[in-house]
């Protein structure tokens, strides 16, 4: 490109500085932010054409590209403002004819956000700015060689140049996205309309044509911003919003969630969204109950503890001191583990949830799962390592506690956690199920897979499918976990405070997401986005359920719903929650 041209779309890239410069910002109350972009130009260019083709030279194509930026910010809903900047060039041959046209135009973007959400804003509003065009015309004569003509003088090339002042408006409508956080996506369609042009150009040269362009236009930009709402929103309102959103864009994953937050913002706030039922089409409950899986695990681990503490449990004893020696003889390398490995998951025994049992659970729920048959599957498995030699996550650990409480006490280990934890602590809610007991809770949401589009319900699954370990064992509601786990942390289950500090003595352990993750003795501690969470996270048949304090804010959550897939609790519900109460 020619110098002289170079300077029509100067005014383009200063204008994208203004609009950088005058977009407001934010994550609670603004929109916009500022961005690179393109754009389809769509002017009648016919009087440019009809003007160059007359002299010989070859018309432009019908539309020009656009390139530049726009920025803008304001209220939403309510009014915006920002600038924008663009620029085109474009250039034909003929012969030695040559024909360039460029232009740069920029200006105020004043609009008007009719309304949207923190994920898309749809706006009008218009564009009122100015720009200049300029069209040069160069015919090459031919010239001898070593660039001299016939005199032996150089001939220079001739040129005729027009050039153009121009104001302009440009009413729009725009539909801002926002991709990810800080970068959103803008589609605007529009129509550029220059009422006020003024020509000039070289001495002794014809009148220039129109210069200014008019058309519609559409253009995709990225912008640097966020969207957000002027308006507070109670924080209750958002966190039944998280709810809703959730159970509303997965309704082909789960059909119901509940949501649990005890913070001094809100105090106690629970609420819930979608369907207890499929079938019935009866609504989830804040205080519906469900499968809680593997939370099942701290409740056990507590018992154990409180067992220590009567010097009942050794826990660097031996397994084998407490156990039948026919269990023990079911465990690879059982004379070699102790009750500590088994609560904080060091002792390496293989999990006996495989996919063959998955299937069986699969094909027949009403299956009645003794210790024995688990062990045995376990045993069938490659242990994941020596006892004490690194940590694995095994739900075969649990089902030896509850053996070993069984063992000691005389009594069924749901029986222990009933009169040791759910009645001392009130929890009403709370049920443990009994092998064999096919009766499904009052009040009970009904637990799901997902197949095809379809709802298989699992709800009937027998509670011996994981027993101690978790499972649909136990049956509870997001206010009874709540109050067990402030209460756990609290040191209210244990005599000496120094149980507790062994409870939360965490071993650094592997995780699948790479996120930072320990174990303690039946309770995990998890770092997700700089935020420390204390508690444990459960799978059932049909169900999903995370269930953490985060000291960092004072608050403890609980969150559920009702399909298998623990990823939905922790990204649908628990983590949009705790943004919210971090605002």
């Amino acid at each position: 490109m020619r110098e002289r041209s170079k300077h029509t779309i100067l005014l383009a890239g200063l204008a994208l500085l203004l609009s950088l410069a005058v977009s407001a910002g934010g994550p609670d109350y603004a929109f916009g932010g500022g961005g690179p972009g393109i754009g389809l130009l769509m002017p009648d260019l016919e009087g440019i054409n009809a003007f160059v083709t007359g002299l010989g030279f070859a018309p432009f194509g019908d539309s020009l590209f656009l390139v530049g930026g726009e920025g803008r910010g304001g209220l939403m809903p309510g009014f915006a403002a920002g600038g924008a900047g663009w620029g085109a060039w474009v250039e034909s041959e003929k012969g030695s004819l040559h024909a360039e046209y460029g232009l740069g135009l920029g200006g105020f973007d004043l609009g008007y956000a009719l309304g949207g959400d923190e994920s898309s804003v749809l706006s009008v509003g218009a564009v009122i700015g100015g720009g200049i065009a300029e069209l040069i015309l160069t015919e090459h004569p031919p010239v001898a060689p070593f660039g001299v003509g016939a005199q032996g003088l150089v001939i220079e090339p001739a040129e005729q140049i027009y050039d153009s002042f121009f104001a302009f408006t440009a009413p729009y409508v725009d539909v801002q996205i926002q991709l990810i956080d800080w970068i959103g996506l803008a589609v605007r369609a529009g129509y550029l309309w220059s009422p006020i042009e003024l020509n000039w150009q070289d001495d002794g040269l014809l009148d220039p044509p129109g210069l200014a362009p008019s058309g519609p236009y559409v253009r995709l930009s990225i912008r640097f911003g966020g969207i957000g709402s002027l308006v507070l929103v109670p924080l209750a309102d958002r966190l039944q919003g998280v709810l809703d959103k959730a159970v509303g864009s997965r309704k082909s994953s789960y059909t119901g969630a509940v949501l649990y937050v005890d913070h001094p913002a809100t105090g106690v706030w629970a609420g819930a969204a979608g369907l207890a039922d499929v079938a019935t089409e009866e609504p989830m409950a804040a205080n519906s109950q469900f499968g809680i899986g593997s939370i099942a695990k701290p409740f056990v681990a507590t018992v154990v503890l409180q067992l220590m503490e009567e010097g009942s449990i050794d826990l660097d004893t031996l397994i084998g001191t407490y156990l039948p020696e026919d269990l023990v003889a079911r465990v690879s390398f059982g004379d070699q583990i102790t009750v500590r490995m088994l609560l904080n998951h060091t002792s390496g025994i293989a999990e006996w949830l495989t996919e063959d049992v998955i299937a069986q659970i699969a094909e027949d729920l009403s299956i009645v799962w003794d210790v024995e048959r688990l062990l045995d599957i376990a045993r069938e498995q490659e242990p994941f390592f020596l006892p004490g030699a690194g940590l694995a996550y095994s739900n075969t650990d649990y089902t030896l506690l509850g053996a070993i409480i069984e063992a000691v006490t005389g009594n069924w280990w749901g029986d222990e956690v009933r009169t040791r934890i759910l009645d001392p602590i009130g929890l009403n809610d709370t049920v443990v199920r009994a092998p064999g007991d096919a009766s499904i809770p009052v009040g009970m949401a009904r637990g799901y897979a997902a197949m095809g589009g379809e709802f298989l319900d699992l709800t009937p699954v027998d509670p011996s499918m994981a027993g101690a370990a978790g499972g649909n064992a136990m049956v509870s509601t997001t206010s009874d976990l709540a109050r067990f786990l402030d209460a756990l942390l609290a040191g209210e289950l244990f005599a000496s405070e120094e149980t507790l500090a062994e409870m939360l003595d965490f071993v650094d352990a592997p995780d699948d997401l790479g996120y930072p993750y320990w174990y303690g003795l039946g309770l995990e501690k998890r770092t997700i986005g700089g935020m420390t969470l204390i508690g444990h996270a459960g799978g059932a048949v049909g169900y999903s359920t995370v269930m953490y304090h985060a000291p960092d804010l004072d608050v403890t959550i609980v969150a559920s719903d009702n399909v298998i897939d623990l990823g939905t609790a922790y990204l649908d519900l628990m983590m949009p929650a705790l943004r919210e109460l971090s605002r």
